[in-house]
């Protein structure tokens, strides 16, 4: 699978699509809803210093956050599937997330870490969202 393209410069960038939900990352949460739909297109900005990233999380009946950064620090697989998300933005950047989600409680981490080693969940860059 390999094809040849050329790039060429473009006075008007094509316009991203209108989103549904707008997520900002930031240094060290996610401002978002509580609740969205399955199958939202987000608009994800990260306004923070640092690089972040968002990892959706389809936990099991029950879980909290806290169960899966408890899982995590304890190296046993947390209580979910991951289902998706978005890999690390620089800060400044914005891109965009077709969701794609079943009902049910997800919780969105992100494990980028720090220049100190420390991983942003660890901040409390993680929270629990429901999705309709």
């Amino acid at each position: 699978m390999l094809r040849q393209f050329e790039v060429t410069d473009a006075d008007d960038p094509p316009a991203l699509p209108t989103a549904d939900v707008d997520v900002e990352l930031v240094d060290y949460a996610f401002d978002l809803p509580d609740t969205i739909a399955g199958d939202a297109l987000l608009r994800m900005t990260n306004a923070g210093t640092e690089p972040h990233e968002m990892t959706i999380l389809h936990v099991d009946d029950g879980a909290t956050a806290d169960d899966v950064v408890a899982a995590i620090e304890g190296h046993t697989p947390p209580p979910g599937t991951a289902v998706g998300g978005m890999q690390a933005l620089p800060p400044g950047t914005t891109q965009q997330l077709q969701l794609d989600l079943e009902p049910g409680e997800y919780v969105v981490i992100c494990h980028v870490p720090s220049p100190d080693g420390t991983p942003h969940h660890a901040r409390g860059m993680i929270r629990r969202v429901s999705v309709t």
